[in-house]
């Protein structure tokens, strides 16, 4: 089994799109692991519309809370994009959620900022260590990669190129 990482980001048009594709390909290549690692495309101290480091800090204050990936993926994208919410409170991303997850006890893992320095590493293993530059980003573990390219992110195709050659046995 080979691991795919996807880099991404909750406020990127590009990355929903590619999350799309991603969900439709998870389950006709199970042998490809999945591994998401939330970044911001324009990290802080950088000025870029609202940042999303607190709905990055909620993927694992959620999966620590054993909600479904898809579905809080599915429900940050909302928020963020289609919805306009304030994705910088802990209080409005909590209420996006809806009866997902116990609001109050996700509301303060934001607020108390234990998945910090998780993002900090994120975009530091992106843009320091992997040389991503834009988002979505997809690599596996054997350094295979597919990068967005600005003002057209991924391509369907592409992505299921390199997953169904990350689950084909190895020769």
């Amino acid at each position: 089994m080979r691991q795919l990482e996807v880099f991404f980001d909750y406020a990127c048009p590009y990355c929903l799109k590619g999350f799309a594709f991603l969900q439709e390909l998870s389950g006709k290549y199970p042998g490809v692991e999945l591994h998401f690692i939330p970044v911001e495309a324009h990290p802080r101290p950088e000025q870029h519309g609202l940042h999303t480091d607190l709905c990055a800090q909620g993927m694992y204050a959620a999966a620590d809370m054993g909600m479904d990936l898809w579905d809080y993926h599915q429900r940050m994208y909302k928020a963020a994009i289609n919805d306009g919410v304030n994705i910088e409170s802990a209080e409005a991303l909590s209420g996006a959620l809806g009866e997902a997850l116990d609001a109050k006890r996700f509301s303060e893992a934001l607020k108390s900022h234990i998945y910090a320095d998780q993002i900090e590493r994120n975009n530091h293993q992106a843009y320091d260590e992997c040389g991503v530059w834009a988002v979505p980003s997809f690599i596996l573990s054997d350094g295979r990669r597919l990068d967005a390219r600005e003002g057209v992110g991924i391509q369907f195709k592409e992505l299921e190129d390199l997953m169904r050659s990350a689950a084909t046995p190895e020769s």
